[in-house]
């Protein structure tokens, strides 16, 4: 039932909790338990008709941790902060989110938790435009490579919203 409903059952307050939860899960390592899931909603002769609506949600999640980082860069004083965070970024924009995780919004804690929020805001943006995925692989900036036609500038959209939840509410 899961698979074949995403699409159509997965409203945008459902886009904004999976992609809220996924940076709880990538920080223990669960986020690879969807693996199977992702394989079957890309099969083209599967239900969906191999594109999956799953994956750019949970992929957008990255995005507000790396706006997170930037509000935490443009008013710390810090400057060891400072340089872990822009040591940090490169990665961090291509949704290989460990490093700034690790070494900088997980050991402040808040910022996690403003990421986290930020992040939902931009997994609601790609329910909201309708975004899916037609192969699994590259992230982040990369990501519309492995979109669907329609939808590859609905997901920079949605990551877009991403980077801007994360700054603005960990400035807040």
């Amino acid at each position: 039932q899961f698979t074949t409903g995403i699409k159509a059952r997965v409203p945008v307050f459902g886009g904004f909790i999976l992609s809220m939860l996924q940076l709880p899960l990538v920080s223990l390592g669960l986020h690879r338990t969807f693996i199977p899931l992702h394989a079957i909603l890309s099969d083209p002769s599967g239900v969906s008709n191999g594109v999956n609506y799953l994956l750019p949600i949970l992929m957008v999640a990255g995005g507000g941790q790396v706006g997170a980082a930037l509000a935490f860069y443009s008013r710390s004083k810090n400057k060891k902060l400072k340089k872990t965070i822009v040591s940090t970024l490169p990665a961090g924009r291509l949704v290989v989110g460990d490093p700034l995780m690790y070494s900088v919004t997980l050991p402040l804690f808040r910022p996690f938790i403003t990421a986290c929020i930020g992040s939902g805001f931009g997994g609601a943006m790609i329910v909201l435009l309708k975004v899916g995925a037609i192969s699994q692989g590259v992230s982040g900036i990369m990501a519309p490579l492995i979109m669907n036609s329609g939808s590859r500038f609905g997901y920079l959209v949605g990551l877009f919203t991403a980077y801007l939840g994360g700054y603005l509410i960990t400035c807040f």
